[in-house]
């Protein structure tokens, strides 16, 4: 059941997928991020790649960017931390990306969202770094690939893929959290685990792409991380 990634759709990414569903879920995908590691886990990219580049001002792409959760608490965090960090946010949906817009005025925060197709997405600046989360699930293997060489035109130095974990142990505890869910929301989280990567898989997959090192681990909880470490001159 868990040896290969499910190829099936999500509710979500239906283009007839009703507008309270969308809603609904993208507050349930915020509370993952923030109490469940996912935001931690871009903080601790932005942080190293900082140190690792030796630069405070970074310019970072977020792909599928759904509500902008992560971009403005990461942004927010930065700050503290005496980062200078530029977020562009691009997100496929349109209603999902007047979602986030209002969110970003709120906030009063400097992130730039462009809505757009990161397949067909050409941005005239380069960024130093991109961070997908909880977005490359729901790619197909050659897709991630073809991705990740893409964005090697515009992305300077790294690309963090920041999803889940599948495993029979990780599903078992998303059907317990998701119990209280209605049925929509709770098919599609379920899938989102069976959609998911084993590290050692994920590995595999990125070695295709030439020149890069990388970097693949686990965080908590229940995530996957993998860092694709641009190599310069290749």
């Amino acid at each position: 059941m868990f040896e290969e990634r499910s190829q099936a759709p999500e509710l979500i990414d239906s283009p007839d997928c009703p507008a309270s569903l969308i809603r609904a879920s993208h507050r349930f995908m915020e509370y993952v991020n923030k109490f469940l590691g996912g935001t931690a886990v871009v903080k601790k990219f932005i942080k190293q790649e900082s140190l690792r580049l030796n630069k405070s001002s970074l310019k970072i792409l977020d792909i599928g960017s759904g509500s902008c959760d992560i971009a403005l608490d990461v942004s927010r965090w930065c700050r503290r931390q005496g980062l200078e960090i530029k977020f562009t946010c691009v997100e496929s949906s349109g209603f999902t990306a007047q979602m986030a817009r209002e969110k970003i005025v709120c906030a009063n925060a400097d992130i730039e969202l462009i809505n757009a197709d990161i397949f067909e997405y050409t941005p005239v600046e380069t960024f130093d770094c991109a961070v997908g989360s909880l977005f490359f699930h729901h790619l197909t293997d050659s897709r991630i690939v073809e991705l990740i060489k893409r964005l090697k035109n515009f992305v300077r130095h790294s690309v963090l893929i920041n999803d889940l974990r599948r495993s029979l142990l990780i599903y078992a505890g998303c059907c317990l959290l998701t119990s209280v869910l209605p049925a929509d929301m709770r098919h599609d989280a379920l899938l989102s685990i069976k959609k998911s990567f084993l590290p050692e898989q994920l590995r595999a997959l990125l070695c295709e792409i030439n020149g890069s090192t990388i970097l693949v681990d686990t965080a908590f909880i229940g995530r996957v991380k993998a860092i694709i470490q641009f190599n310069k001159g290749e």
